[in-house]
């Protein structure tokens, strides 16, 4: 299944530097969506989940890094789309916000609510903005045939 996955193809005839270990990471990462995901009961893919489940053999920067190559939509990667997600504690919804609205709310090392905008410490603000990532339609696509 491996060989007739468009994705993994792409990726696997890439060349990644010989000094990290990235590319071995996307591929273990694209292994493991293709031959154990349940895209039907596991849709939200958190870097912890991930983890779990590649080989601890990748160092965690390279680990991450791979996950991030996954979700560039240029050169035909884009396996994974980033999702994150605010909860506000006073409404008791959940917000989707942007890459840029996470950015500039951690800033400095200073934690700012993204959608009530008031300063708070870094496990209330783990609790509170989520990020996670799912498979593209592209990618199930490819996984489907």
């Amino acid at each position: 299944m491996l060989e007739r996955n468009s994705f993994y193809q792409t990726l696997a005839s890439r060349r990644f530097s010989s000094d990290t270990k990235t590319g071995m990471g996307v591929l273990l990462i694209l292994e493991y969506m293709i031959y154990r995901l349940d895209i039907n009961t596991e849709t939200k893919l958190t870097f912890d989940l991930l983890r779990e489940n590649v080989s601890r053999t990748i160092p965690d920067d390279d680990f991450i890094s791979a996950v991030f190559y996954l979700t560039r939509k240029e050169q035909n990667v884009g396996a994974l789309r980033q999702i994150i997600e605010a909860h506000d504690p006073k409404t008791q919804t959940t917000t989707e916000i942007s890459p840029q609205v996470f950015s500039a709310s951690i800033e400095g090392g200073n934690y700012i609510h993204p959608i009530t905008l008031e300063p708070v410490d870094e496990a209330t603000y783990a609790e509170q903005v989520i990020t996670y990532f799912v498979p593209t339609p592209e990618f199930l696509l490819s996984v489907a045939v």
